[in-house]
């Protein structure tokens, strides 16, 4: 494997090699950034575009919030109190929500389309069933000593 550095002058002997890179270099989606900020000074998030019109927006944490293009679609994600991803709204009136119990556990997430499920956990926190709203899932079960014992479906 060759590098390139400033110390390798044969690089410009051959224009092809040239001509190569700088094809991979223009074929880079092409983006910017801009940070935003309050009244403050504080840092409270970021924006990219690329070259199809797509911006996308995080917030001070990082965190994905969200995605319009130039011809009005888009989406928002958003987050519980705790920085837990809860769900997102689209555009096109799509979207969903996720829920956690009070130990911070995923239990369950809505659709917009009707579609979605509960996750149930024991009172030892084992994750016991799942229920679906498509009638799909089932219970599991543990012996006294917490072993897994068998699964049943409905």
């Amino acid at each position: 494997m060759q590098y390139i550095n400033n110390h390798s002058p044969h690089i410009m002997k051959n224009p092809f090699r040239i001509l190569a890179l700088l094809g991979c270099v223009l074929m880079l989606p092409q983006a910017w950034a801009d940070s935003h900020y309050d009244a403050s000074g504080r840092h409270r998030g970021r924006s990219t575009q690329d070259n199809s019109g797509n911006t996308r927006y995080y917030d001070g944490s990082g965190r994905y919030q969200g995605r319009a293009s130039d011809n009005g679609r888009g989406n928002t994600s958003y987050y519980d109190s705790s920085g837990r991803y809860a769900g997102r709204a689209q555009s096109d009136g799509r979207g969903g929500s996720r829920y956690y119990d009070s130990s911070g556990r995923y239990s369950g997430r809505a659709e917009s389309d009707g579609r979605g499920g509960m996750r149930y956990y024991d009172s030892a926190g084992r994750y016991a069933g799942r229920a679906e709203s498509d009638g799909r899932g089932g219970m599991r079960y543990y012996d006294s000593a917490g072993r897994y014992q068998g699964n049943k479906r409905p």
